[in-house]
């Protein structure tokens, strides 16, 4: 996630039309720099965990403040994974969501989108 001011650093994120998540929050969140962000609710320690059952899933980023770019989203089983730049080192566990970011990480492997559909691996 990046913003244009220090202002500018959440987001929503609804699964399945329930409970809307506020992911980011915190003043703290370095403008005009890529972060990785796994919390919600302005607290570091609020992690952002969430158990899905098998089967599809409708997954929303609704923004919260004008300035606010989501550029990749990570489905991991391993919670305790940290990401690394483009975040390949972790482990990702789901793979069917259709693709309205720049980028969508799958088992492993990032892959840029194109409107509604996963393109080549990056």
């Amino acid at each position: 996630m990046t913003g244009t001011t220090g202002t500018d650093n959440s987001y929503s994120l609804e699964i399945d039309g329930g409970t809307c998540y506020t992911v980011g929050d915190n003043n703290a969140i370095p403008t005009n720099t890529w972060t990785w962000v796994d919390y919600r609710d302005g607290t570091t320690a609020s992690k952002l965990d969430l158990n899905l059952t098998a089967g599809n899933h409708t997954v929303k980023l609704i923004g919260r403040e004008s300035a606010v770019k989501v550029d990749r989203v990570i489905a991991a089983a391993d919670t305790t994974c940290v990401p690394n730049g483009v975040g390949d080192n972790c482990v990702v566990k789901a793979c069917d969501l259709k693709c309205y970011l720049r980028y969508f990480c799958c088992s492993g492997k990032c892959r840029h989108c194109r409107p509604n559909s996963l393109s080549r691996d990056r």
